[in-house]
């Protein structure tokens, strides 16, 4: 083949080349069976048994069916566990605010006293979110016993982790604009 400015010639006697291209069927054969080796190995792992689903499929029924026709005879226990439940949940928020106003101020660069304690507070807050709360509730129940205490406690760090980190942005854009609002202000008095 030449070239002419943009136009392309086939010349008669020139063979035509097409550029080897590698097989990637190997690789992608090879590929499918580690897949496939890898999900076996985690079925037995996980004790995947497909086949003890299909055949007891209908106690799912009878528990759903339960659903249908509830009983009232424990109504005052039930009524019980959801004020405990509510009661949880606003201590749970008591003590996640109390955690997360200073690790959010802290987090914040521009607020923070010094950058080991920015770093520290970050990295507390990346802790607090990424440990599920069932992970710290089982760590509270060591410490406190089974109870609404140890779920109140695992509730309120977890979620303080949270709002630590969401409180960390406003506070960079709020505090920066106040201080440019006030170094305007400043410009414009004293000048």
């Amino acid at each position: 083949m030449k070239r002419a400015g943009t136009a392309f010639f086939l010349q008669a006697d020139a063979p035509l080349h097409v550029p080897h291209r590698p097989s990637r069927i190997g690789r992608n054969l090879f590929s499918t069976i580690m897949l496939a080796i890898v999900f076996a190995l985690a079925a037995r792992v996980i004790e995947l048994r497909p086949l003890e689903l299909v055949r007891d499929i209908g106690n799912i029924g009878v528990f759903l069916k339960g659903y249908l026709h509830p009983s009232f005879a424990y109504l005052g226990e039930y009524a019980w566990q959801c004020l405990v439940t509510l009661c949880i949940a606003l201590w749970g928020t008591l003590i996640a605010i109390v955690l997360a106003v200073p690790l959010g101020f802290f987090g914040a660069r521009n607020l923070a006293p010094h950058p080991l304690v920015y770093h520290l507070a970050r990295r507390c807050m990346d802790v607090l979110r990424a440990v599920n709360e069932f992970v710290f509730a089982l760590m509270f129940v060591t410490a406190v016993g089974l109870g609404p205490f140890a779920g109140m406690l695992a509730l309120g760090v977890h979620t303080a982790g949270g709002w630590g980190s969401c409180s960390v942005r406003p506070l960079k854009r709020s505090t920066r604009a106040r201080s440019k609002g006030w170094r305007q202000w400043e410009h414009r008095v004293c000048m």
